[in-house]
């Protein structure tokens, strides 16, 4: 067999192969079922640095509920929010760590009592001995762990996230062609870490703008070639 003719084989080879693998880790993606741990470790990682209420965080976590859903997202529900946030919060109480109401356990990442969740900031701090830098070093750990819960959800927003980061750095306002330009090169920057096919760019691209108007995070201008956040 010619060179050429061997290259091009080996190419369709692949291609299908690769074409295969995106298919069984897409439709892996869409049957996952998501349980309340990984909504909460999501909504204690938007809030650090933070003190954030127990009812809040269980606001929070309806709301994140309902944006996943609104993408087909498959969450394990049962019982109420608050019902749904105490077991994510036991599921996670190895980096959730637990206190008597008004009396600090330790140096934990997050600290949470009765009706509070407190995430200290680094700023806050004095300057640090050896034992407070390894307490801090363990600390870290647990965001990690959180992290690892929180990128289960990950596939289902990544698009969204795309073009919200690109308005964002565009002072909230670009033109609809610069907008599709830069998810292309963005989206081409993270293909290691979202799963899609590069050449189907634009119908994810426009999927995504699609969901973002009708739920009001973006907004077109009157000759919808200008596109605005919410």
């Amino acid at each position: 067999m010619h060179s050429s003719q061997q290259f091009a084989s080996l190419r369709s080879e692949l291609e299908c192969v690769n074409q295969i693998s995106y298919d069984l880790i897409a439709e892996q993606q869409r049957n996952l079922v998501m349980y309340p741990s990984v909504l909460v470790a999501t909504v204690l990682l938007q809030n650090l640095n933070k003190e954030l209420k127990k009812d809040c965080l269980a606001d929070q976590f309806l709301v994140l509920k309902a944006l996943l859903e609104r993408r087909n997202a498959k969450v394990c529900w049962e019982g109420s929010a608050s019902a749904c946030v105490e077991r994510g919060l036991t599921f996670l109480s190895d980096s959730v760590s637990q206190r008597e109401t008004g009396v600090m356990t330790s140096f934990p990442y997050f600290e949470s009592g009765d009706d509070l969740i407190r995430v200290p900031s680094p700023s806050e701090s004095p300057p640090l001995d050896r034992e407070q830098v390894d307490a801090i070093m363990a600390a870290a750990v647990h965001v990690i762990k959180l992290d690892y819960h929180k990128n289960q959800l990950l596939h289902w927003i990544a698009w969204d996230a795309i073009l919200c980061l690109i308005l964002l750095a565009r002072d909230r306002s670009t033109s609809l062609a610069q907008l599709k330009s830069d998810a292309r090169l963005l989206a081409g920057i993270l293909s290691e870490d979202i799963v899609f096919m590069r050449e189907k760019w634009e119908k994810y691209f426009n999927s995504a703008l699609q969901r973002l108007t009708k739920e009001r995070f973006v907004v077109s201008g009157p000759s919808r070639s200008t596109i605005h956040l919410g």
